[in-house]
């Protein structure tokens, strides 16, 4: 063959893609960057670009073939090696990018003060001081308690479940063990609602900005735990707390959901700007008031920063978070607004925010109170028999289905009033707790969302092209509901990608979208049936 001729006949071969990876491999903490993949075909094929070994927190948009990511304060010093597969139908091109995070933020490591020795327990008590990366500058050096318990006995590495357990308004860690649990007990004496406050304190709130030192403690807390206690699984760590604790378990966990496996936030605000006038009163010496729209560090007014619904709105990662709540609808002081009045910044109310981002979730309301519980069903009533609790399997590593909108939901209400309790500004439509049917918010009595569907987590597939659940329900006879894989490891179809679906009988096909891929209406019965996506080539 000639010269020429070989050089036409390399030419008519397909070539492999090309992946143009950026020179930025070193990443400042809390420094937010987004840097863009760049992908090329020889014959201009159509290419699939696939991103796994990102770090908790990176978001990939493979739409834009961009990564987002902002390095919190516990993740310097870290390195990762990320892969990068491009794919057009018949040939791939694999690479690797290495990423480090540099300890640009080094606040002191908390110190054990005390250790007592139990019968099935070990209790260290713990100093937590502060600079200027946990606290207001004018503040730094203060110093904060906190109880870690620890299982007694030999563990394999990575092997015990963490519970991080926040105390309510004018609580105090307690240093209450959980049977086989490494338990963190983190305080927050300022009752910032576990958010942070204004830079400028104790001065003043000035002009901002409103930092989040306090969940800064809370996190730098829970990693110095991870690398004191070896036993300890990251991957299993709960986030769970009533009323403040509530409320800032949810905001914790779903604006730093690459920490927590699950969040149990019960009788917890999620819209700031909804609190009753006293609690946004106290939180003003703190903030600022709502009306004074002080900055966040992100440059966003921290009322708003702090909005449940605008973060799942906003925050992909977020909607990859497992919750459970419980909130009273006779509760007077973070009353049923919580979770049915619209947020002014985004014209949805929690339950509605969950069910429009498909986050997984398990709700329940009922006729309880701050903590009371509901006089004619008692506490608990909504666990099942069989003792489902997913945040009790569920890892920040192994991917779920988020359930929404089951024919089988309760109907909450949408925070208007039935007219049997007046509006009061502190209280809401709450009635008496110990009189049943009193309620002043429209909906049903008592009620629950995603209280049927059951998944197993032993039977889930996470693979390129296939993802697959068995699934059934309980405690009732059928029921449809949409389901949404969540926290896929590698099922991450592109946009607009074909994906076929089975369930028993039933079949169908889908599109993926940005947020990844719905079914919606598949039907369960009590039976097991494994419902499988797959991508169509």
């Amino acid at each position: 063959m000639g010269a020429a001729s070989w050089l036409l006949a390399l030419l008519a071969c397909p070539q492999a893609p090309r992946i143009d990876v950026p020179r930025v491999t070193v990443f400042d903490e809390e420094v937010p960057v987004s840097l863009a993949v760049g992908v090329s075909d020889p014959q201009d094929d159509p290419v699939a670009l696939r991103v796994t070994g990102l770090p908790a927190g990176a978001i990939w948009d493979p739409q834009r073939r961009t990564v987002h990511f902002t390095p919190d304060l516990t993740q310097g010093g870290q390195s990762w090696t990320v892969q990068l597969v491009a794919d057009d139908g018949e040939h791939q091109t694999r690479t690797e990018w290495r990423w480090r995070v540099a300890d640009t933020l080094t606040p002191p490591d908390p110190v054990v003060t005390a250790r007592t020795v139990g019968q099935t327990h070990i209790l260290w008590r713990v100093a937590q001081r502060t600079d200027a990366s946990l606290d207001p500058p004018g503040l730094a050096g203060r110093t904060f308690q906190a109880t870690v318990t620890l299982p007694r006995g030999e563990a394999a590495p990575r092997s015990v479940p963490v519970r991080v357990r926040l105390h309510g308004f004018g609580g105090r860690p307690r240093g209450l063990p959980a049977p086989g649990t490494v338990v963190i007990e983190p305080a927050d004496p300022d009752h910032s609602y576990w958010w942070g406050m204004a830079a400028g304190l104790p001065e003043g709130v000035g002009d901002g900005p409103v930092v989040a030192y306090t969940q800064r403690r809370v996190l730098h807390l829970l990693a110095w735990v991870l690398d004191q206690v070896p036993s300890a699984d990251p991957d299993r760590v709960l986030l769970e707390g009533a009323s403040m604790g509530g409320a800032g378990a949810l905001s914790l966990g779903l604006l730093f959901p690459r920490h927590f496996a699950a969040v149990r936030g019960t009788i917890g605000q999620t819209v700031p700007r909804n609190q009753r006038p006293s609690r946004l009163a106290q939180l003003s010496q703190l903030y600022g008031h709502p009306q004074d729209a002080l900055a966040s560090p992100s440059g966003r007014p921290v009322w708003d920063e702090m909005d449940l619904t605008r973060v799942l709105a906003d925050d992909p990662g977020a909607r990859d978070q497992w919750v459970f709540t419980r909130h009273g609808r006779d509760d007077p002081l973070i009353h049923f607004s919580a979770v049915v009045q619209d947020s002014p910044v985004t014209g949805l109310s929690f339950y509605e925010a969950v069910q429009m981002w498909a986050v997984g979730h398990h709700a329940v309301w009922d006729e309880g109170g701050h903590g009371s519980p509901d006089p004619v069903l008692g506490s608990h009533w909504w666990e099942e028999p069989d003792d489902w609790h997913p945040e009790r399997f569920l890892t920040r590593t192994s991917s779920f289905p988020a359930f929404t909108r089951a024919s089988t939901d309760g109907v909450p209400g949408d925070g208007s009033p039935t007219g049997r309790v007046p509006w009061h500004p502190e209280d809401g439509y709450a009635g008496a707790v110990e009189v049943a049917g009193d309620s002043g918010w429209a909906g049903d009595s008592f009620g629950g969302l995603n209280q049927h569907p059951r998944w197993d987590p032993e039977g889930v597939e996470d693979s390129a092209s296939r993802w697959a659940v068995p699934l059934r329900v309980v405690g009732v006879q059928a029921a449809t509901v949409d389901v949404t894989p969540r926290r896929t490891q590698v099922f991450r179809p592109q946009v607009g990608d074909r994906i076929a679906w089975t369930c028993g009988d039933q079949e169908g096909e889908v599109r993926a979208d940005r947020d990844g891929v719905t079914v919606a209406g598949v039907r369960l019965t009590s039976a097991w049936q494994t419902l499988a996506l797959e991508v169509i080539h």
